[in-house]
């Protein structure tokens, strides 16, 4: 199991909730909210996955999908390599993740694999990392580009161990 170095973390600030977004269904936009109930062992209130109809829902073996954190500093990072390219950023609601984080790297969210932490008061288990999958670019049609840029910096799946309500601006405390 890792662990966060000083590195993984802004020196002084907090790792705090940036923005949140869901999506009713699969496929829908997602929709950035300032505050979100979180129910344990369900995930989001209205968010697809919490409802059971997100475009992973069903596939075999069926993995917990309640909610999926992002570092913004991951997404600068992959944005640089588009830069460099000539290509057009990411947006952080393109992403299609539930929360974004700032004051944390991508590494530093890796980290929290196989360990928990809270926000809010809000208990998760890091589960595994959020693989980049093809899902977001072709809902831009932007080919496989989200895949490739954001290679070890997609993010965190978490299962949601308590309940609560998370808001923009809470801070998140790993033990």
């Amino acid at each position: 199991m890792s662990t966060l170095s000083q590195t993984d973390v802004r020196a002084g600030a907090p790792i705090a909730i940036a923005a949140i977004f869901i999506s009713p269904q699969a496929g829908a936009p997602m929709q950035s909210v300032e505050q979100i109930k979180v129910a344990a062992d369900v995930g989001l209130e209205g968010d697809r996955y919490a409802l059971g109809i997100g475009a992973y829902s069903r596939i075999e073996p069926v993995k917990v999908r309640h909610a999926t954190f992002i570092s913004l500093h991951g997404i600068e990072e992959a944005n640089a390599l588009l830069a460099g390219q000539g290509l057009s950023p990411f947006m952080p609601v393109a992403t299609r993740r539930n929360f974004l984080l700032d004051g944390i790297t991508a590494e530093g969210l890796n980290a929290l694999t196989g360990r928990r932490f809270s926000v809010a008061g809000v208990e998760f288990e890091g589960l595994e990392l959020a693989t980049p999958c093809p899902r977001p670019s072709w809902l831009l049609k932007r080919g496989d580009i989200f895949k490739r840029v954001f290679e070890d910096r997609g993010g965190l799946r978490a299962q949601v161990l308590g309940s609560g309500q998370v808001r923009i601006g809470d801070v998140l405390v790993v033990p």
